[in-house]
C-alpha cells in the first residue's frame, strides 16, 4: 500500500502579513472611538496637509501615533490634555503593523492643573503685591532733599569685575550713596536667596542684583 501523500498549506511573507492584518478589523479600526490623553508634537512640518504627532497616556509614558490634519492641529496646544474622537487605522510595514489614531474631532481640551511650584509663584505674587513696592526716583530725591544717603546694596557674582564700571558710572554723584558689595554665585537661585536674607537684616534702602553686560553693567534692583 502506498504513503499518502501529506498535504500543507504553503504561504508568502505577504499573504501572511495580510492575513494578520484583515483579523484586525476590529470596532475601533471601523468606528468612530474617543481617546484622551497628554498630545505631544511630534515633527515640525505636514506631509500631505496632516502632521504626525504622539497621544501619551496621562499615568505612563505609553504612546500611540496620531494623524491629525493642519486645520485641527492649529487648534492644539503641546503637552496639554484632549479627548479626541477619530479611528484606527493600520500601516503595515514589512512584518510590524503599526497602529495610528485618525483625529476627527477635537472634542475637548482638559483644564490643567495648578501645579505645587505654580501656587507657590501664586503666593509669592500675592505676597508682593500685599506688601507693596517703592518708587525708587522718588524715595532717592526724597532722601537727596533731606541731605541723607541712599544705603545700597550690590550683590555681585563671585568672579566679577564689574564693580570698577559701576563706581565709574556714578561719576559725582557717588557722594548721595553708601554702598556696600556683596558676593555670591548669581547662578545659584539658593545662593541669592541666601544672601538676600543675610543683607535684609541690614535695613538698606536698596538691594540690587550687579553683573556685567558687555558695554555697560546691568543694575537689576531688588
Amino acid at each position: 500500500m502506498e504513503d499518502q501523500a501529506v498535504t500543507y498549506p504553503v504561504y508568502s511573507p505577504s499573504s501572511i502579513i495580510g492575513i494578520f492584518s484583515n483579523a484586525l478589523k476590529i470596532n475601533a479600526t471601523v468606528n468612530l472611538i474617543y481617546l484622551r490623553g497628554r498630545y505631544a508634537f511630534g515633527g515640525g512640518k505636514s506631509y500631505g496637509n496632516y502632521y504626525y504627532d504622539l497621544l501619551f497616556s496621562e499615568a505612563d509614558n505609553t504612546s500611540i501615533g496620531i494623524r491629525i490634519s493642519s486645520l485641527l492641529r492649529s487648534k492644539i496646544t503641546n503637552n496639554e490634555i484632549y479627548t479626541l474622537r477619530g479611528f484606527i487605522e493600520k500601516s503595515i510595514k514589512n512584518s510590524s503593523i503599526e497602529l495610528r489614531f485618525v483625529v476627527d474631532e477635537i472634542v475637548q481640551q482638559e483644564e490643567r492643573s495648578i501645579s505645587e511650584e505654580e501656587l507657590q509663584r501664586y503666593g509669592l505674587i500675592q505676597k508682593k503685591l500685599e506688601t507693596g513696592s517703592k518708587d525708587l526716583e522718588t524715595l532717592i530725591r526724597d532722601k537727596m532733599l533731606k541731605d541723607e544717603k541712599i544705603r545700597i546694596a550690590n550683590i555681585y557674582g563671585n568672579n566679577a569685575i564689574v564693580q570698577k564700571d559701576f563706581f565709574e558710572g556714578l561719576d559725582v554723584s557717588r557722594k548721595y550713596f553708601d554702598i556696600s558689595d556683596y558676593s555670591c554665585n548669581i547662578n545659584s537661585s539658593t545662593a541669592i536667596i541666601s544672601k538676600l536674607n543675610e543683607i535684609s537684616a541690614l535695613d538698606y534702602d536698596i538691594v540690587a542684583l550687579v553683573r556685567g553686560g558687555g558695554v555697560r553693567p546691568v543694575i537689576k534692583s531688588i
